[in-house]
């Protein structure tokens, strides 16, 4: 099993005070991540939502060239959880917004195995993860700020719908 969790401040020094983020405003690029991953996550060829659910969704996602089942728990405003159904790891992996001493982080978390891995081939992929979902997570904001800077450009508040 591997284990981690890494995060990036959503809103870094030197932000322009027109365009720092908030909770709201980055929760909707959270969801479309969730629901459209392709754009955000270059591990993901292939996504689409084949149920929905009292608390979220189901997902099939061909992921690093290998199909995958998932349910994602959305915990509105806070984290999203994408639970393992099928595919080759079980686990889980969650994005989740939260308050820091830093400021307001976008964080994910996993914990993975893989049915007959070494401990090596675990790590490495843990390791290829991490690499990548820093890079997704990076994504996500570039979202929501672009979304909220093309909303003011329209005469839109800053605020999320």
């Amino acid at each position: 099993m591997i284990k981690g969790t890494r995060a990036l401040q959503i809103n870094p020094p030197g932000t322009p005070e027109d365009e720092v983020l908030t909770r709201e405003m980055i929760w909707p690029s959270l969801i479309s991540k969730a629901t459209h991953a392709v754009p955000f996550v270059k591990a993901i060829t292939a996504c689409r939502i084949i149920e929905h659910t009292k608390t979220g969704f189901v997902r099939e996602a061909t992921v690093f060239g290998q199909a995958a089942r998932e349910n994602i728990v959305l915990f509105p405003k806070e984290r999203i959880v994408f639970e393992r159904l099928s595919g080759p790891a079980d686990g889980f992996l969650e994005n989740i917004v939260e308050e820091s001493d830093d400021g307001l982080m976008l964080r994910f978390a996993y914990e993975l195995s893989f049915a007959g891995s070494s401990e090596e081939e675990e790590r490495a992929f843990g390791e290829k993860l991490e690499a990548g979902y820093l890079s997704t997570l990076a994504t996500v904001i570039d979202h929501a700020r672009n979304e909220m800077l093309r909303n003011a450009s329209r005469g839109g508040s800053h605020q999320a719908i």
